[in-house]
């Protein structure tokens, strides 16, 4: 399994900053989340829980394609127009580099594990639908969105009575790794086959 050069960084949309804190060369990454960070944060997100945030070291630790793939397709800058989408709640909160850690841990866990800066979701639109559109554009940030409003079920929706596909069949027949390696952390069943559907 390669590990992550520092020159391959660039491959992470602006991928010197820190998510949080715009501090140059971060040392870790949130896989599921997209997100390069530094020490400081990546303690913060580890206690968050792995069903939050996948905290990995860009030095120490291996990198397989689907996470090199999902890194590359989200990014600091793509996260955070969706996990700070209501700005105006976002931008009051965010703390600086000199803010305390007590300061930096809030924030952290108020965007992460309580979605508290999260557009809210439309009245009346289908999480599940928007899911199988989304995937089957490749619009990654759209996907992003939807995970972040979605419960299990949606995730494994499928598509239509006459359509048993999953969102996860349909990222795996259009090929893209990232959005399939994305759909499997937030648990949808990969070990399910069309044909084991009513």
């Amino acid at each position: 399994m390669p590990r992550v050069s520092r020159t391959s960084l660039a491959a992470f949309s602006e991928g010197t900053l820190n998510v949080l804190l715009d501090i140059t060369d971060p040392d870790w990454a949130s896989l599921n989340l997209g997100v390069l960070m530094c020490i400081e944060c990546s303690g913060i997100h580890r206690q968050l829980g792995s069903h939050i945030s996948r905290v990995r070291s860009l030095d120490l630790d291996e990198w397989p394609p689907g996470h090199l793939a999902v890194m590359s397709a989200l990014g600091n800058r793509l996260a955070n127009e969706v996990w700070e989408s209501d700005s105006t709640k976002a931008s009051r909160a965010k703390p600086s580099a000199t803010s305390s850690p007590e300061d930096k841990e809030r924030f952290i866990v108020a965007k992460y594990s309580r979605r508290e800066f999260l557009a809210p979701w439309p009245a009346g639109v289908s999480r599940a639908g928007r899911l199988v559109d989304a995937v089957c554009r490749s619009d990654v940030k759209s996907v992003l969105l939807v995970l972040a409003h979605a419960s299990q079920e949606d995730v494994n929706a499928i598509v239509s009575a006459r359509d048993v596909r999953t969102p996860l069949h349909l990222a795996a027949a259009i090929g893209n790794l990232a959005l399939a390696q994305m759909l499997i952390w937030v648990s949808a069943e990969y070990l399910i086959l069309t044909n084991d559907r009513p």
